[in-house]
């Protein structure tokens, strides 16, 4: 872990730091930077604080399971992004993040609610296409007035319009 390079914003400083672990953990011990600085590493897309980092503040565990052999393994909330090692198949593996893995349930979720509509749009701009044509070419032939189904078309692209906008990220507050 002394390799890794850590973003650390002191109280009271203006610019945020770049300091590898080892330097880090001695000027924590020293007293230099205290425990409320803030830390986070380039692939996080978050900070937390440097007591939690060295193990003086309580932190969340996490749990979830190996890809390869499926056995637990138990990680902190902050190590979300960093690579550990299962303690049975000792294979290397990325700590998930939740909040990611979630968002990317809810899309899919969202998604998979959607599609039907699209397909039900799909269809009743057929029938409703295949209706006004069908009543077209039978006024033709016995003469007489047609219909149009302007509404059951007009519907169904809509729907399918809808369906466009919503999972291309157009519309906003949904």
């Amino acid at each position: 872990m002394s390799s890794l390079t850590y973003t650390v914003r002191i109280p009271g400083q203006q610019a945020p730091a770049q300091m590898e672990f080892a330097k880090l953990k001695n000027a924590y011990a020293d007293g230099n930077i205290p425990g409320t600085a803030l830390v986070t590493l380039e692939h996080q897309d978050f900070w937390y604080p440097l007591a939690e980092l060295m193990g003086d503040a309580p932190t969340k565990p996490l749990l979830f399971p190996c890809g390869a052999c499926k056995q637990m393994v138990k990680s902190r909330w902050i190590d979300r992004g960093n690579p550990v090692k299962c303690p049975k198949c000792q294979g290397t593996l990325t700590v998930p993040n939740p909040e990611a893995t979630r968002a990317q349930i809810a899309v899919e979720q969202k998604q998979a609610k959607a599609t039907p509509f699209l397909w039900l749009g799909v269809g009743m701009i057929l029938i409703g296409a295949g209706t006004t044509i069908f009543s077209y070419l039978h006024a033709r032939s016995e003469g007489g007035g047609y219909a149009i189904f302007y509404g059951m078309v007009l519907v169904g692209f809509f729907m399918v319009m809808d369906h466009w906008f919503d999972f291309r990220g157009k519309r906003k507050g949904r």
